[in-house]
């Protein structure tokens, strides 16, 4: 008998001929199980991730790039097109985030102010955590030469759309795979224990296979429970708990000889 990935899936939660199924011949496919039950359930925190990525891109686009004049840097000195401060606020209500441009000299330090920095036509500063202002005399900086602007800006976020978001989704998922295939392996390290007791013809192939399956309905209650965007307390404790329980039923179902 074969078994479909989502046939598969809703029988890991009672299957006893399932596990056997899986023990005996599951061997080539239980890795590529593994990536089919962690794509599905990582798809819902990923498309909330991409929503919320893809609206603050919006805001910067549509509140944040307008706000920004083009900033020149040439020979230590900075210019803007137009001689009069910039004062630009970013963030939110609770996180304001307030910048000033200002190459005419009205304002010449951050004092009395709640902007977290300043550029002026020489000096950059800074307000740092503790309260304190940093000053970077330009004059004597050695940097090259360069343009700030709204269009280079989105210029470089531009990418971000398509392969730093894929890059971002393709390491979490590895990661992911790579953190279940190492639970994974030491539960079958256990069952290799478990069954010299139960004397059970089970290598440590056979036991990977199991305990990957063993551990699909804790991850499907482990996104569940994320969906529903709750916080619950000690939820990792209850998911090994699950997983170790599915796992010694895997290992009873193995030890049956019942017919698939």
């Amino acid at each position: 008998m074969t078994y479909s990935p989502w046939s598969a899936l809703i029988q890991s939660f009672y299957s006893g001929a399932f596990y056997r199924h899986v023990a005996k011949r599951w061997r080539p496919v239980s890795l590529a199980y593994l990536a089919f039950v962690l794509a599905l359930c990582w798809m819902p925190a990923f498309l909330k991730m991409n929503w919320v990525i893809m609206k603050s891109l919006r805001h910067m686009q549509t509140d944040v790039l307008p706000k920004i004049p083009v900033v020149r840097y040439e020979n230590g000195e900075v210019a803007t097109p137009e001689a009069k401060p910039y004062f630009m606020s970013f963030g939110s209500a609770k996180v304001p985030v307030d910048v000033i441009i200002d190459t005419t000299g009205q304002v010449k330090s951050l004092e009395g102010r709640s902007a977290f920095m300043l550029v002026t036509k020489k000096q950059v500063f800074i307000r740092q955590r503790t309260g304190e202002t940093r000053m970077y005399d330009l004059s004597k900086s050695s940097a090259k030469s360069f343009v700030f602007s709204p269009e280079r800006i989105e210029k470089a976020l531009h990418p971000l759309k398509y392969w730093a978001l894929g890059a971002l989704y393709l390491g979490i998922f590895i990661a992911s795979f790579l953190k279940r295939l190492i639970q994974a392996f030491f539960i079958a390290l256990l069952g290799l224990v478990l069954a010299s007791i139960m004397k059970l013809e089970l290598d440590l192939g056979a036991l990977l296979s199991l305990a990957i399956v063993s551990m699909t309905p804790a991850m499907v209650l482990e996104t569940l429970i994320d969906l529903t965007g709750r916080p619950v307390h000690f939820v990792w404790l209850f998911g090994a708990a699950l997983i170790l329980g599915y796992f010694f039923f895997a290992l009873n179902a193995a030890s049956d000889q019942a017919p698939e």
